[in-house]
């Protein structure tokens, strides 16, 4: 559609773009509900969930860091710091709450990937303190 130019009518790039415009605060919503329906202490006791919170929050995140510094990505384009920025941040985000709901559709254990979005999101305000620090 994109190469064809071809133009949805308003009504549906509206309301697309509304359904766009929610995924972030319904996103919290849910990341709230799961941390205040989960025992902090099950949680913190759980040796494996920590081994992929530091996984997903420091081991993945420095490699992608090595990878961005050594590639001279940022030189390719003249916002390409901006550009790399914005995709380490990714990178370093929290588990998303998509992965608990995607658990409960398909019966699989939503408890367990809840207690990784909960310590990933607790995890990732000390770590995206830490990286802009490490990456200058």
């Amino acid at each position: 559609m994109f190469f064809a130019k071809i133009r949805l009518p308003e009504i549906i790039t509206g309301t697309l773009g509304s359904v766009g415009a929610m995924i972030g605060p319904v996103s919290m919503f849910v990341t709230g509900m799961l941390i205040g329906g989960i025992e902090l202490k099950k949680i913190l006791t759980d040796k494996r969930t920590y081994f992929i919170s530091f996984m997903r929050l420091i081991t993945i995140p420095l490699i992608a860091l090595l990878i961005l510094k050594i590639s001279g990505l940022k030189g390719w384009n003249k916002d390409g710091e901006q550009i790399l920025l914005i995709v380490f941040m990714a990178v370093i985000s929290p588990v998303a709450s998509t992965v608990t709901q995607m658990c409960q559709v398909y019966d699989n254990d939503s408890r367990y990937a809840s207690a990784i979005n909960v310590l990933t999101t607790i995890g990732a305000i000390v770590t995206m303190i830490c990286y802009p620090h490490i990456g200058q």
